[in-house]
């Protein structure tokens, strides 16, 4: 296997879609702040679509893929073919069947979700997030299965198609808001949830066939791939839960805020989530088929440089975007939601609670690539003790920062246990394969740290003497200061690492160029 070809192709391949897929996402928002704002109505939706997404992603999404890409790659790399089919196939079945009956207890008990969730809902609100619940809960059988079509073609290094799975959910979603807001009002976006789950599962099959994977009505639970799948899967689904009760807190304490809460902190982490979601899943989406393979035939020094570099990597991109969003929030959140129904006061409070959220961007981000490397190795269980003890840290802070910094504090108390999470898995990932050179990523982090600080700085001032002099109200002139702005952060910044002479950004920027 090419790593080094393969990796860096298939980051820029992800990493390419996944901006694009971004900007959507972002039309997509603004068109939900600009028709709904920041009110009752879309903290009911984001409610809604958060419980199915929730028992989708720790039951069938990315603790299924985690557990299925390991199992399935070692068949791979050892040419066992007929083991291989039978265990996409045994695996298909079993979670079909799994999807259509949680979406028939989750229809079923929708309200009782509802008010595990947000607690603090009453009246309209309440009765509003239940139907938006029933209505979104179907989604998770496409979403399932797109998910291990996925896991499938990545297994065989093909990554383009399951990338652009949320380009084509974007899209699907802002068409049905534009068509049938009018009509739907906030139901229309869950139309189009549910348009884009149907195409984003058919897209895969075509390919999926070329792969060579065919239908077999039949699963065995006796299946050695399957069986080891089921080790693995367990330990998932318990670090993935675990993972999601810092989603529930943070609704559970904002649920009781002033309204409009939950909203600013789904606006501003959608915000605070570009840089995981895209870097941090690209990188470790990238690294996992190949690290699965090396482990596979038990190459453990090829396995510690590719976590090593990667770790590099993503720190070099993540830190300037940590503290770019830290610095300039408040012109962030201006450009990207401040019109319509989202008015000033909006602004103020979701740009507030993105500068928290920065803090721990960075760390969010190389999490992927760590935990990524534990179930690599087969290990399930590490990360899920190091994510309960994370999680524990986050609850007994967002009950106390929550008391004196409302929706501001939830979003400290998220960064501080994503931090201390990146030095749990550092701490114990070295212990298990041995050295990851982490004096050099010390060193790397420093000089990031610093590059970041000067260049960010000189970005604060710039976009303060922009607006004095270009004005600083419209659309068009806030996205002139703010792109000038970023424009002169990356190019000091890039001038910065340069003269400080990190390895890994020399490397990155000569693989784009080739690009």
């Amino acid at each position: 296997m090419a790593d080094k070809k393969v990796i860096a192709d298939a980051t820029v391949t992800i990493t390419s879609i996944a901006l694009i897929s971004k900007v959507f996402g972002f039309i997509g928002s603004f068109i939900l702040a600009a028709k709904f704002g920041a009110t009752g109505k879309t903290d009911a939706y984001f409610v809604a679509s958060n419980i199915p997404e929730l028992l989708r992603d720790v039951l069938a999404g990315g603790a299924l893929t985690c557990a299925f890409i390991p199992v399935y790659t070692t068949c791979l790399a050892k040419d066992m073919k007929v083991e291989a089919q039978r265990l996409a196939a045994g695996v298909f079945n079993i979670v079909a069947i799994g999807l259509v009956l949680m979406t028939g207890f989750g229809i079923l008990l929708a309200p009782q979700l509802t008010h595990l969730v947000a607690p603090g809902f009453s009246g309209e609100t309440l009765a509003l997030s239940i139907k938006l619940t029933r209505v979104l809960f179907p989604a998770i059988i496409f979403f399932g299965l797109a998910s291990l079509f996925g896991a499938m073609l990545n297994s065989y290094q093909h990554f383009t198609i399951p990338a652009l799975q949320p380009l084509i959910l974007n899209t699907c979603q802002i068409l049905a808001m534009l068509m049938l807001a009018r009509h739907l009002d906030i139901y229309s976006i869950c139309i189009g949830t549910l348009v884009g789950g149907v195409i984003i599962t058919a897209m895969n099959l075509p390919f999926i066939y070329r792969k060579g994977i065919r239908y077999m009505p039949q699963f065995n639970f006796h299946d050695e791939g399957i069986r080891r799948m089921g080790l693995l899967w367990l330990p998932l689904i318990l670090g993935l839960s675990v993972n999601q009760v810092n989603i529930i807190v943070n609704k559970i304490l904002a649920s009781s805020l002033s309204s409009g809460s939950i909203s600013g902190l789904n606006y501003a982490n959608l915000i605070n989530q570009i840089a995981p979601s895209v870097f941090g899943v690209a990188v470790s989406t990238a690294i996992f088929p190949s690290l699965s393979w090396h482990m596979a035939l038990d190459q453990q020094q090829r396995f510690r440089e590719i976590v090593s570099k990667a770790i590099r990597v993503t720190l070099i991109i993540t830190v300037p975007l940590s503290i770019f969003l830290m610095f300039l929030s408040t012109p962030i959140i201006k450009l990207l939601f401040e019109r319509g129904a989202f008015d000033h006061n909006a602004s103020v409070l979701t740009s507030g609670v993105l500068f928290y959220f920065g803090i721990g961007t960075f760390a969010l981000a190389v999490n992927y690539v760590l935990i990524r490397a534990f179930y690599a190795l087969s290990d399930t269980r590490t990360p899920v003790k190091l994510a309960v003890t994370a999680v524990i840290a986050n609850i007994i802070l967002s009950i106390i920062l929550v008391k004196f910094m409302e929706q501001d504090g939830l979003a400290l108390a998220s960064s501080i246990a994503a931090v201390t999470q990146l030095g749990l898995l550092l701490a114990f990932l070295q212990k298990k394969i041995g050295q990851l050179k982490l004096k050099m990523l010390l060193a790397d982090f420093i000089k990031t740290i610093s590059a970041s600080l000067v260049s960010v700085g000189l970005g604060v001032w710039v976009i303060g003497k922009l607006a004095l002099w270009l004005g600083n109200e419209g659309f068009f002139l806030q996205l002139l200061n703010l792109g000038l702005t970023a424009g002169a952060v990356t190019i000091l910044y890039m001038a910065i690492i340069s003269v400080l002479k990190v390895e890994e950004m020399e490397n990155l920027v000569k693989a784009l160029k080739k690009k």
